[in-house]
């Protein structure tokens, strides 16, 4: 009697990975799925945009009612805060986007699919969180135009605009690394609840300790000890350093000759090598322990 050999299930980690052409085909498809959503939704997507209006108006009230002050910061707060309500923004899409892609898509049971096809998780995310960078460029130009019809003023030019843009580019990259730290913990700690400890803690921090609001220096030194670990407090340095002629400000670090800006930029560089190597390999730690123990299917 012939016996009948089954061949084993092939392992979910060995399929077929797309190529690079597949790859850029689906691309627009899993980022317009994102955008299609936010524009059907219009009265969502008003009440979105009036209320970072709102939030944004009560920041500069606040402003308005500082005055003039003995610190040089105060003279022109309106344009202060709106750099660093514009830098938080972006920078939030690096911090969330990660973790927020990989919930949103674990929930709604769209994650399966992706698992089951060619295209790779990460694919996913890099999509979701190119959204989350369109939807935060939307609130940053929102917010300046509120922060200009507060009277907020830039004393730069276009060479400086330019220099703080990068510090912004580079500060995203560096936070992203941060990002896919909070994502793998949707998987090395099951941190499925809607929130992770990583963001958590960088999140308040990122209001409270990098001079999103207000300087540095007016922090106790065990808090400006704690910005200094952070990629944002440098970057909006920088920015406020290029745009608002703010010299007299104490740098947050010194090496040698190099003047404050060009500190920045190399504290900066430091995070933008470091921080995305370490997230992608915990990130791809947790993808490891997820294709053990099925912790991205709801079903497992």
């Amino acid at each position: 009697m012939a016996t009948t050999t089954l061949k084993p299930a092939t392992p979910l980690e060995v399929t077929a990975v797309a190529g690079p052409g597949y790859l850029i085909g689906i691309f627009p498809a899993l980022m317009g799925r994102n955008a299609r959503m936010w524009i059907h939704f219009r009265v969502s997507m008003v009440m979105d945009l009036l209320n970072m209006a709102a939030q944004a108006s009560v920041f500069f009230f606040v402003g308005r009612a500082l005055g003039a002050g003995d610190q040089g910061w105060t003279d022109n707060y309106a344009a202060f805060l709106a750099i660093g309500l514009v830098f938080n923004t972006v920078l939030e899409a690096s911090l969330n986007g990660p973790f927020q892609s990989l919930s949103g898509n674990y929930w709604s049971a769209r994650l399966e699919t992706v698992l089951l096809s060619p295209c790779p998780v990460w694919s996913l995310l890099i999509a979701d969180s190119t959204w989350f960078y369109v939807r935060a460029a939307i609130n940053a130009l929102i917010l300046g135009s509120v922060g200009w019809a507060f009277g907020a003023r830039l004393e730069a030019g276009f060479q400086d605009v330019a220099i703080a843009t990068a510090a912004l580019a580079m500060a995203a990259v560096a936070v992203l690394g941060i990002g896919l730290m909070s994502a793998a913990m949707f998987m090395l700690i099951n941190a499925k609840g809607g929130n992770d400890p990583i963001s958590w803690l960088v999140g308040i921090l990122q209001g409270l300790v990098t001079g999103a609001y207000f300087p540095v220096s007016e922090l106790p030194g065990w808090l400006q000890a704690m910005a200094k670990c952070l990629p944002q407090t440098y970057a909006i340095d920088a920015a406020r350093r290029l745009l608002l002629d703010n010299d007299e400000a104490v740098p947050l670090a010194t090496f040698g000759t190099l003047s404050p800006v060009a500190t920045d930029f190399v504290v900066l560089g430091g995070f933008v090598v470091a921080l995305p190597v370490a997230g992608a390999w915990l990130f791809r730690l947790g993808l490891r322990k997820a294709q053990v123990d099925g912790g991205l299917s709801r079903w497992a």
